[in-house]
């Protein structure tokens, strides 16, 4: 039975699927401040803007378990329960910049804390050429980095740690879509 070009042509429309390529990724880190209406993001200067992305990888979240009885209960096993979840970490690759500071990373004034340092997004072009679609949206603390990795001949690598703190937003569908400016000069 000879095969129909039409339904080949058809079968494609049908199987396709959209996906994302890590290339041209756009990261923003933005210190959270207190303010009169709370703690914010300053959104003033992206702390990342210049720096070239290499690879990014993130542990994705995992359940604490909770004891849930002790030994006096009188059993030989102890019974586990999930608890809280944890966010798990982000580690960002980079081309080192030699003109690139550290990251301006808020020190604890007055003993009061704020917490999660930083707002961390990753966004991609969109057809909207002012605007990025964003893709991951997390509350962040800082986890060190800024270390220097290169073999001879090679580019200079360096890279940042980051531990999400509270819920992150995973999707364009959650994260919806930000104002290009907010990137920085590019």
């Amino acid at each position: 039975m000879p095969i129909d070009t039409l339904d080949i042509i058809d079968n494609f429309g049908k199987e396709t699927f959209e996906g994302l390529v890590a290339k041209n990724v756009y990261m923003m880190l933005f210190p959270m401040v207190r303010s009169g209406n709370g703690i914010v993001a300053d959104t003033s200067e992206n702390l990342l803007n210049g720096y070239k992305l290499g690879g990014f990888t993130g542990s994705g979240d995992t359940a604490d378990s909770e004891e849930l009885q002790d030994q006096l209960m009188g059993n030989e096993h102890k019974v586990f329960i999930g608890g809280t979840l944890d966010g798990g970490d982000f580690t960002i690759n980079s081309m080192f910049n030699p003109d690139k500071p550290r990251l301006k990373i808020i020190p604890m004034r007055h003993s009061r804390i704020v917490s999660p340092q930083f707002v961390f997004l990753m966004a991609t072009t969109s057809d909207d050429p002012e605007k990025l679609d964003v893709f991951l949206a997390a509350g962040v603390n800082y986890l060190g980095g800024r270390d220097i990795k290169g073999d001879f001949g090679k580019v200079i690598g360096t890279s940042f740690k980051f531990k999400v703190t509270g819920k992150s937003s995973v999707g364009t569908a959650e994260c919806g879509q930000l104002d290009i400016a907010f990137y920085g000069p590019m």
